[in-house]
């Protein structure tokens, strides 16, 4: 059984669909005692696990079954918020027949979706420094992960993604579209904007990336994508230079430590101290420096960015530098512990994701959004040729090609890590390159 889903899994080309996009068919190859499905929805405003819970939660609950047979666990746990009570009681409607799997149900902080974070709250298991939770007998999958995970072992690829459209559109929800939907065809499908100029937020307004353009493509790990006017402090805090940041820190951080008591890592007792880093920074200190080395630990989430700093510094971005330079200079992750417990403190740390709205500038943005509707009349698809961990794959086709809904047209070479590709319109391939497959509807 574990074997043959493996298989499948990988053929369909499932990957993290909770945004990391690690590839499936690796991490259910593992041996575990308890798997995790994650539906806690990390980023403020994402409704987009919501609605797969909802529409599919036999598929999802099927997923974890399947997920947790695979790996030899001995049960599942189903994670979610007490505040998603439609969510809840449509599960509850259906955890009976997978006597497996239990329920298990989060207040409403962020980052609760962190992997690590919700692996401590369900189970009381702390990941080692740097690691990741099979390292404590662990596997967390997304909900929207274990759904394609069902589908993957009946035959079908992954195709569809659910996506959140938030901020200034006409009708803010969830859709499913075909993968590889420009974004100004999505942006149709939610009734336009009535600003003249926008900017676009690829993700969630935490972790979230500036979209280039209109031309943005859904992935298989797209979550979201916020419509936000183009001077919105969201925005502007994303065109701020690294340099300039570093800058900032070097003249402005008083050494609160705000960042550090805040920081959600830290909080599970991880030797992570950003204030540390920051004056490192400060002072000029080497790369090499064990200040400077503990932003390897950081998961980027952006607590002390947006709701600690007083002084509106961002160790976030920092660390994100100091990351890539240290990436660049080979120089590893030192700090490799256990810790024993967390932070005696930690309860009284997490940050309320409605006092984060407030502190995003996001809550005239907090509306009703249900499901939209199912859109697949699409006349041009870019599927990237890398929505995942690992190397991009190889195009099958070329241009000219015809190919239908589901045909693989690209796979990993020579066993490397990644997930195949599938046409997610029947039409004719328009364009191939190095980076994507147009294909056009005929």
């Amino acid at each position: 059984m574990s074997s043959q889903l493996v298989e499948q899994v990988r053929h369909a080309g499932v990957v993290g669909a909770g945004g990391a996009g690690f590839p499936t068919h690796a991490k259910i190859g593992a041996k575990a005692d308890v798997v995790l499905a994650n539906g806690a929805e990390c980023e403020p405003l994402l409704h987009t696990d919501q609605v797969i819970l909802e529409r599919h939660p036999r598929e999802v609950l099927e997923g974890l079954r399947l997920v947790v047979q695979a790996t030899g666990a001995s049960h599942g746990i189903l994670v979610t918020k007490k505040v998603y009570a439609h969510t809840v009681a449509v599960l509850q409607q259906h955890l009976p027949a997978f006597p497996e799997i239990r329920l298990e149900l989060l207040d409403n902080f962020y980052p609760a979706g962190d992997e690590q974070v919700l692996l401590y709250e369900a189970t009381g298991r702390i990941t080692p420094e740097g690691g990741i939770p099979i390292q404590v007998g662990a596997v967390v999958s997304n909900v929207g992960t274990l759904a394609n995970v069902a589908a993957a072992a009946q035959g079908e690829p992954v195709v569809r993604r659910y996506v959140t459209m938030v901020g200034e559109v006409a009708r803010p929800g969830v859709y499913e579209v075909p993968v590889g939907t420009q974004f100004r065809d999505l942006l149709a499908f939610a009734g336009g904007t009535s600003l003249p100029e926008f900017a676009i937020l690829a993700g969630g307004p935490m972790m979230g990336s500036l979209a280039a353009d209109e031309d943005e493509p859904v992935t298989k790990t797209s979550g979201g994508f916020f419509v936000l006017r183009k001077d919105h402090p969201l925005i502007a805090s994303r065109q701020v230079k690294a340099e300039t940041d570093i800058k900032r820190s070097m003249s402005a951080c008083c050494q609160c430590r705000m960042c550090t008591d805040l920081c959600p890592r830290n909080n599970l007792g991880h030797r992570i101290e950003p204030h540390l880093w920051m004056r490192a920074v400060k002072y000029g200190q080497d790369l090499a420096a064990e200040q400077i080395t503990q932003a390897h630990l950081c998961c980027l989430c952006g607590v002390c960015e947006v709701y600690s700093c007083p002084q509106g510094l961002s160790p976030r971005r920092v660390a994100a530098e100091l990351k890539s330079r240290m990436w660049k200079a080979k120089i590893a992750n030192p700090f490799r512990n256990r810790p024993d417990a967390v932070n005696p403190e930690r309860g009284y740390r997490k940050v309320a994701k409605h006092r984060l709205l407030h502190r995003l500038g996001l809550v005239p943005y907090d509306v009703e959004m249900p499901f939209r509707g199912t859109f697949d009349d699409v006349d041009r698809v870019v599927l990237k040729l890398k929505q995942h961990v690992g190397a991009p794959a190889s195009a099958l086709v070329a241009v000219g090609d015809n190919v239908t809904v589901g045909q693989r047209i690209a796979d990993m070479r020579d066993g490397a890590l990644g997930a195949p590709i599938h046409a997610s319109i029947s039409g004719r391939v328009a364009k191939v390159d190095d980076r994507a497959i147009v294909i056009r509807r005929v």
